[in-house]
């Protein structure tokens, strides 16, 4: 059977989770970041994760159609308490608030008052309306002056679109615009780059309950004949992608998968696995005990471990964490700040007791 493009709910949710899971990263490096004499330019080395935040928070804010924002508040009772992101401007769901709030002051992170690369250069764009409306009025007999030249400036404007900006900037996949965002965030100065490190912080913000909101809220939107749909688009977009390590950094759980938010979720047990576990293994154990638990805090727990990741690509998937490293893993867990610890790490050693 041909398989049907996802849904906008579908992609728009999609974008929202990607953008979340590597501002966690992102949030998590920025917060342990220290200079160091030996390594001066370190700050460049979260070029990668910076950009696959922003394109991916670039993408949400034009998949964020008024269909799929108008979906989003239906999910929602009347008289429903608006959703508040840290300390930003609360929305009405949890779609906006991470796209209109979160993701506009990431935004501004390095864009405060300047448009960015994916952004249609409306500079260019005026120049070229004025050229424009001066050749109508030389035409029409009168005076040579860029006279009236908004009707010009609209109609560029219109052919300003998406696929218009990236033919122009040589964007042909989603690898593309990692590269050259990542090129934007490692061509700052040193001393810039360390103080937009500090509004990365986002001391606020939990980022895994933030992913758990997200994910319920899109239970609830997305349509269920496209669950399927949902796991394979992203999958198929990440694997197009142009980046070796593209498939590693995607959650392919059923937590996007569109179930009654009300009901519980059933259990999702490992089977015992004399040869370690995989990531997806103890992500899923973790989170059937702890409730909230998503691959971006695996990850940080395995750095802060200091437990090397798989290799890069579909082997490194394969990858299974040893009795050793698992026991480093729960280590480092208790010995952290992170949400619901305990139950992490005793669901872990459950798995070690097998």
């Amino acid at each position: 059977m041909e398989r049907q493009p996802a849904s906008e709910p579908d992609q728009a949710y999609g974008a929202a989770a990607t953008f979340i899971d590597a501002l966690a990263t992102l949030a998590w490096h920025a917060r342990r970041y220290q200079r160091d004499p030996a390594n001066p330019d370190g700050w460049t080395r979260l070029g990668g994760t910076y950009a696959q935040a922003f394109v991916a928070w670039f993408d949400l804010s034009h998949l964020l159609t008024a269909a799929v924002r108008d979906a989003a508040r239906r999910a929602y009772p009347v008289g429903a308490a608006s959703i508040r992101v840290g300390k930003l401007k609360a929305k009405g769901t949890v779609i906006e608030a991470i796209a209109d709030e979160l993701g506009v002051y990431f935004r501004n992170v390095l864009y405060q008052g300047r448009r960015h690369p994916l952004d249609p250069d409306r500079e260019r764009v005026i120049v070229e309306a004025k050229a424009q409306a001066v050749a109508r009025q030389v035409a029409e007999g009168k005076l040579a002056e860029p006279f009236g030249w908004g009707e010009e400036f609209n109609e560029l404007m219109k052919k300003e679109t998406r696929a218009v900006v990236r033919e122009r900037l040589g964007v042909k996949t989603l690898g593309d615009a990692w590269l050259l965002m990542a090129r934007e965030w490692e061509s700052q100065d040193p001393a810039r780059a360390e103080s937009r490190l500090k509004l990365l912080l986002y001391s606020s913000i939990d980022f895994d309950d933030l992913r758990t909101q997200l994910d319920r809220e899109a239970r609830a939107v997305i349509p269920p004949s496209d669950a399927l749909i949902a796991t394979a688009t992203m999958v198929q977009a990440m694997a197009q992608a142009g980046v070796a390590d593209a498939l590693a950094r995607i959650d392919v759980s059923t937590s996007m998968l569109p179930v009654d938010p009300n009901a519980d979720a059933p259990p999702r047990r490992p089977v015992t696995k004399p040869d370690g576990w995989a990531r997806a293994d103890l992500v899923a154990q973790a989170k059937d005990a702890a409730g909230s638990f998503s691959a971006s805090t695996f990850d940080n727990i395995r750095r802060a471990a200091n437990v090397e990741a798989g290799e890069r690509g579909g082997k490194g998937q394969q990858r299974r964490f040893s009795r050793v490293e698992l026991t480093k893993l729960i280590e480092a867990v208790e010995a952290g700040t992170f949400r619901n610890r305990t139950e992490i790490a005793n669901s872990w050693r459950e798995l070690l007791a097998q």
